[in-house]
């Protein structure tokens, strides 16, 4: 399936790109919740097939492999965004997944109900989503095309008188939720909300949306940049097989396999 969508035109389709970012996440995960909570320390449980040093190096690769998956997703988002016929319900659905994926998060790569030090990814991607629709709304709102609710309308009145001050609502705002990101210790905190944004903002050439989303991974996590070059570059602009919910439930469902697994070791 994936060979036939790459033929069909030049470039990848976004279902492809979610595919590669399907499987990066999972070997990531099951390097967490496998090779590092289950056999780094049982190491009994492959003794004589492979020394703990290649062990160790197993378990570095597989998370360096799963460095390329957010970045997809959050490409990928930004591109919902721009495209989904409500937001609301885009907003209403990665939320709801985040409360499902949770508890599944926490046993599949924590073996535990309830783990503190960090959130699934949904929880991050529907922040993301929330600051770019703010960033997005006030942008209209200055230049006199938002077509919102009354109340709203209202609002964008005052954000033409002063278009200036606007621009500190919109860092405020979305800085307030970056913060929120990184108190509620969502996947990626704060630096997940600075890279949905800066995607959104420089979604109009490909060229540089790629080369500011690269620069930025590369101060962070190097393994990403391959998510950029060749992955997101090669975006053919097309939607390709329809797979709207199979992340959605693949989520929760992967992790729960990898607990179960796990818990056979």
């Amino acid at each position: 399936m994936l060979r036939n969508e790459v033929s069909k035109g030049r470039g990848l389709s976004g279902a492809v790109l979610k595919m590669i970012a399907v499987i990066t996440m999972t070997i990531d995960h099951v390097g967490k919740g496998i090779v590092q909570q289950k056999i780094l320390k049982n190491p009994e449980i492959v003794s004589g097939l492979i020394s703990r040093d290649d062990l160790r190096r197993l378990y570095d690769l597989m998370r360096d492999i799963g460095r390329i998956a957010f970045p997809i997703y959050c490409f990928l988002l930004v591109e919902g965004f721009l495209h989904t016929r409500s937001r609301a319900k885009y907003c209403i659905r990665l939320f709801l997944f985040a409360l499902i994926s949770e508890i599944p998060f926490n046993l599949g790569l924590y073996g535990t109900l309830w783990y503190k030090g960090h959130n699934n990814v949904f929880f991050e991607l529907w922040a993301g989503l929330i600051a770019v629709w703010i960033w997005d709304t006030i942008d209209r709102m200055r230049y006199g095309n938002y077509e919102g609710p009354k109340v709203l309308r209202k609002a964008g009145e005052i954000v033409r008188r002063f278009p200036s001050e606007s621009v500190f609502l919109q860092v405020g705002l979305v800085s307030g939720i970056a913060y929120l990101a990184y108190l509620l210790k969502f996947d990626y905190r704060h630096r997940g909300i600075a890279l949905i944004l800066l995607l959104y903002l420089l979604r109009f050439d490909r060229k540089v949306q790629v080369l500011g989303g690269a620069l930025f991974m590369s101060v962070w996590e190097l393994p990403a940049v391959l998510s950029f070059f060749p992955l997101i570059y090669l975006y053919n602009g097309k939607r390709g097989f329809q797979m709207k919910y199979f992340f959605y439930l693949y989520y929760p469902l992967h992790l729960m396999v990898i607990y179960v697994l796990s818990g056979m070791l």
